[in-house]
């Protein structure tokens, strides 16, 4: 893993903890799916990871299995 890769991860998981990003584990695999919490919607904390977690999953490397829909202007 890169260092700039293992940063951002460490970016990750400081959100996760400070409550903005909800990580729920697979009960039956090592995936894990990221959903930005309702923390991060009232205090307006939009970031890179905070919008790209809106059903995010990856697996134990961090590897990005399934990205969310892009939000679109209609």
């Amino acid at each position: 893993m890169t260092i700039y890769k293992r940063m951002e991860i460490q970016f990750l998981h400081q959100l996760i903890d400070e409550g903005y990003i909800y990580a729920q584990q697979h009960p039956d695999s090592e995936l894990t799916i990221y959903n930005y919490s309702p923390k991060a919607q009232y205090e307006r904390v939009w970031n890179e990871w905070t919008l790209l977690c809106r059903g995010l999953i990856m697996d134990r490397d961090y590897q990005i299995i399934a990205r969310p829909f892009r939000n679109r202007k209609f």
